[in-house]
């Protein structure tokens, strides 16, 4: 009688245990990225233009000059090139509090809230008066992002392409965990003194098109952990738990 009572329990635990199985099942809508995209070939869409990140206080940047006036790169420290000209290795500035760098010869340049471009327009303009035909480029040379939550590798990200997507920061952390709440990823932003928090659903196209779909330098993403995850690791007790006492079950069959 102790065995049949014992027995109708492990009916019962059976159930409870494959309905939990199928409960788990059920979250995998919710894993798949962009789901509302239609199952086509080919999709286009005009995309939002891009806007260059613009250079906040802080910022560390690199300034590469070239010229076909070796006499004039002389006064640079510029090392020498090619018979088609030479170019520096390019120096770094740290821009200050004021929002500005110093550069020999030129003097302070005023490049907060300024994007790389118009960096390299102004400093090619003062350089006229010292190089012959400069040519300028300008990088941000600290572009990092902090990616943390629910990624399969978690940290600061540092990227030598400024043109960095939602995803591609995403992708550089090892993807979304299994668990993930794809449906609540949060970006949040500093920027002229104002911090904004904006939230992204990956399971919808629509992120593609938000005007914050383009990371910037010292953004934070967070991806918020679900329920998966910890359901896992009790689905895995609970199976250690039936295992353990079908074997009891058995065990006093055989006592019987």
């Amino acid at each position: 009688m102790k065995i049949k009572s014992i027995k109708s329990s492990l009916q019962l635990f059976a159930l409870f245990f494959i309905a939990m199985h199928f409960a788990s099942c059920l979250n995998y809508k919710k894993v798949p990225y962009f789901t509302d995209l239609p199952q086509t070939d080919t999709i286009a869409k005009i995309l939002n233009p891009y806007q260059s990140p613009t250079i906040q206080k802080n910022d560390i940047i690199s300034i590469t000059v070239g010229s076909i006036s070796p006499e004039a790169n002389a006064l640079f420290g510029f090392n020498s090139g090619s018979s088609a000209g030479t170019y520096s290795t390019g120096s770094t500035y740290m821009v200050d509090m004021d929002g500005n760098i110093e550069i020999p010869l030129v003097n302070k340049v005023k490049v907060e809230g300024l994007t790389t471009k118009q960096v390299r327009d102004e400093v090619q303009v003062k350089l006229q008066a010292f190089l012959k035909e400069p040519i300028v480029e300008v990088r941000i040379s600290n572009f990092k992002v902090a990616v943390l939550g629910a990624v399969n590798a978690p940290g600061m990200i540092s990227s030598a392409n400024e043109r960095l997507t939602l995803m591609d920061a995403i992708s550089l952390a090892g993807d979304l965990q299994i668990d993930a709440m794809r449906d609540n990823v949060l970006l949040i932003r500093e920027e002229n003194g104002v911090r904004k928090e904006i939230r992204f659903n990956l399971n919808s196209s629509d992120v593609l098109n938000s005007p914050y779909y383009y990371i910037r330098s010292n953004d934070i993403v967070y991806v918020q952990p679900g329920r998966f995850g910890t359901r896992e690791i009790n689905f895995r007790s609970l199976t250690y738990l039936f295992t353990a006492m079908s074997i009891f079950t058995f065990i006093l069959t055989l006592t019987k």
